[in-house]
């Protein structure tokens, strides 16, 4: 399963009210603005930490490249391939000196394999020297969808989620504990953490970052 977009606060505050976290805390959160700034690093973060930027493909737009150039001895010369940055999920079209190139005569897309494996091209491989006539700053323009993904798998959209409740699980902790390492009633004392910790939700700030950080590494893009 995936999702179509990114979780959005809406999203986070339906987890949290889930989870009975008591809802003047959640107004408030919401009020200052913590709950949606969470929300928004945590996607930030996601594509930094993945170097998938955007991670999410959109609609058909073009780029503009310069012509690749290999740099040998402190001599320029034409070069014949073109890193994608970011990386391109599907391709419309190539054109170059003004003209739109053939693919598998004038250039091939690569990884070759990245269309059957669901996977991005990251680069465009040029089959003509100079790159089909392209020469200087914005001769080359790409067009195609721009990311990583048509939709976001469940287990990184929960990841996403799961990062922002730990960004603002200080305030959660104090939700919980209402402010106390330790209440006792009668002969029965309940420990909410001890001193230093992360409060009564250490152990899950801690397996919320791990998710997150598992995610990260199968994801992490690869530069070949």
């Amino acid at each position: 399963m995936s999702k179509s977009s990114y979780p959005a606060e809406a999203d986070l505050v339906a987890r949290l009210t889930a989870a009975d976290i008591d809802p003047t805390l959640l107004s408030l959160l919401q009020d200052f603005g913590a709950t949606e700034s969470a929300i928004l690093a945590a996607i930030a973060e996601w594509e930094s930490a993945t170097d998938w930027k955007p991670y999410l493909a959109g609609s058909v737009t073009s780029r503009t490249f310069d012509a690749p150039v290999t740099i040998s001895g402190g001599v320029a010369t034409s070069g014949m391939r073109l890193v994608l940055s970011p990386a391109l999920l599907t391709l419309s079209s190539v054109r170059a000196a003004g003209r739109t190139l053939a693919q598998g005569v004038d250039f091939i897309p690569a990884p070759q394999n990245a269309a059957n494996e669901g996977r991005p091209y990251q680069w465009i491989q040029f089959l003509t020297p100079p790159p089909c006539g392209a020469s200087g700053p914005g001769s080359i323009v790409v067009t195609g969808t721009w990311g990583a993904v048509a939709a976001i798998p469940d287990d990184v959209w929960n990841a996403i989620v799961q990062l922002a409740e730990h960004a603002i699980s200080p305030e959660l902790s104090l939700a919980i504990s209402e402010g106390m390492l330790e209440r006792k009633i009668g002969d029965s004392i309940k420990k909410f953490a001890g001193t230093g910790s992360a409060g009564p939700l250490d152990l899950q700030t801690r397996l919320w970052m791990a998710g997150f950080q598992r995610c990260v590494t199968r994801e992490k893009r690869v530069v070949y």
